[in-house]
Formats: C-alpha cells, sequence, structure tokens
C-alpha cells in the first residue's frame, strides 16, 4: 500500500488536533484522526477503514495537512465575507454605550456617519449586540453592567 507523505507533527498541532477530537465539526474530527494516525505511519487503506474515507480522500487530507497544516483540513468558510471587522462592529458598540453612559445623546445617524457606515447596518449592530449578547431589549442593561464594571460594582448597585 502506498503512503502519502505528511508533515511532521509538532507538539502544539498534535495538541490541537486532539482537542478538535472532542469540539470540531465531525467532518474536521475524522480529518484529524487521518492526520493523528498518518503519524504512525498508517497506510491511507488502514486509515480509511478506521475512518469511514475512501483512500483517495484520506490521501487528499494528508496532502492538504502536508501542504498548508491546520489550515488545510479547516471547514472552508462559507457565504460571504464580513463587510466591516469585529473591531468596526466592537467601535459601533463602544460608541453607543459610551455616548450613552455620559448623557450625551447621539442619534443613530451621527453614529453611522462617525464609524463609516449606513444607519441600517448600525441599527442592525445595536439590535443584534442588546438581543444575543445581553439578553436586553436596548443597551441599558450593558450600559449598566459596563458602567459596574468600570467602577469596580458587581453588587448591582448603582453609583
Amino acid at each position: 500500500m502506498k503512503t502519502k507523505p505528511t508533515a511532521p507533527l509538532s507538539d502544539a498541532a498534535r495538541l490541537e488536533l486532539r482537542h478538535w477530537m472532542t469540539t470540531a465539526t465531525p467532518e474536521e474530527r475524522v480529518r484529524a484522526r487521518c492526520i493523528l494516525m498518518a503519524e504512525t505511519n498508517a497506510h491511507n487503506g488502514e486509515i480509511s477503514l478506521a475512518v469511514g474515507l475512501s483512500r483517495h480522500a484520506v490521501g487528499k487530507w494528508r496532502t492538504r495537512y502536508a501542504a498548508l497544516g491546520l489550515d488545510g483540513i479547516k471547514e472552508p468558510r462559507r457565504g460571504r465575507m464580513p463587510r466591516f471587522s469585529a473591531e468596526a462592529i466592537e467601535a459601533v458598540i463602544s460608541l453607543h454605550l459610551l455616548h450613552k453612559n455620559s448623557g450625551e445623546s447621539w442619534p443613530l445617524r451621527k453614529l453611522a456617519r462617525a464609524t463609516g457606515m449606513s444607519l441600517a447596518t448600525v441599527q442592525k449592530i445595536l439590535k443584534v449586540a442588546s438581543q444575543e449578547h445581553f439578553g436586553a431589549p436596548d443597551l441599558s442593561a450593558a450600559s449598566i453592567a459596563l458602567h459596574e464594571a468600570a467602577a469596580g460594582q458587581t453588587d448591582g448597585s448603582h453609583p
């Protein structure tokens, strides 16, 4: 049986692949198992029987790992790339909370102009932030939590 080349595993890569065995998607778990078994110089046929993939698929993942490392066996990103970075989104939320906490009224249109985003985008960001991260209908709970954290208070009392 023919064995495809596999890049040697560093300790960090081995730990990451073992971590994937419990936390990654089912497809990534199979790929991680392929690479871990390949480290023991197992043939593609042996690995394919153990993981339930074809020999060709095992060879593909071994080759991709050899060429690209862990990035070569990760799930490919699906869908459109985000237009704004996580930092830009965080800036919108921070500006909103900063002005809300200071008592200064900043309309969302002004916030949109300041960040270079559309009004609709700013509204969506703030809506998602309030619903998913804070479980509140608006950001008042978030501003209270942020203010308390900044003041070092945890007992729920307000300054």
